[in-house]
């Protein structure tokens, strides 16, 4: 299903550029001569680094879990992370594989990951093409739902709707209500 190459489903490359040995360092000394362009490319790295931490927890679980199932759960206590912040993220990250990795972010795939296969991808798909945020992807995913329950999601809405007619036909000033009307709905 996710066989497609897409831009961004590479595995998230380790953070100190493919060595194994992460940094223990708690701050960042910066030369006093960097350029705006390199350090710029640092704040760059960072993002990168924020924005695919889960991913590779979960991984890192993932590999724990098949190649040391004995003694993985040792390592799960020892992160900052709570067990259930841990299991979330290898969940995720059990559910799309590599290749099937949008981007857009981590929280995106969460919000979609219980979510059949083919409405994962058509909802992270419009997430990425229309530049949904985290909130306008889970209003789609509670839209889909309601539709396949049979309900429509747009009830309240209307029902919205037809308040605010009913509201704007009792006013005397038509053009003054219409105003009125349109400062409370911002």
């Amino acid at each position: 299903r996710c066989e497609t190459h897409r831009p961004g489903s590479e595995p998230a490359s380790d953070p100190t550029e493919g060595s194994a040995t992460l940094p223990a360092l708690n701050d960042v000394t910066l030369p006093a001569n960097l350029s705006f362009e390199e350090w710029e490319a640092i704040g760059q790295r960072l993002r990168h680094i924020e924005k695919n931490r889960l991913w590779w927890w979960g991984d890192w679980l993932l590999y724990g879990e098949t190649h040391f199932p004995d003694r993985y759960s040792q390592a799960l206590e020892a992160s900052d992370y709570t067990i259930g912040v841990l299991r979330n993220a290898m969940s995720v990250a059990k559910t799309f594989p590599a290749s099937c990795r949008h981007d857009v972010p981590w929280s995106y795939h969460e919000s979609v990951a219980h979510l059949p296969p083919d409405e994962r991808e058509l909802l992270l798909n419009r997430a990425e093409e229309k530049g949904y945020t985290r909130e306008m992807l889970r209003e789609a995913v509670k839209m889909t739902k309601q539709i396949k329950a049979g309900i429509d999601p747009f009830v309240e809405l209307n029902a919205l709707i037809d308040k605010l007619i009913r509201f704007l036909a009792t006013m005397d000033d038509k053009e003054n209500a219409t105003a009125h009307a349109i400062r409370r709905l911002n």
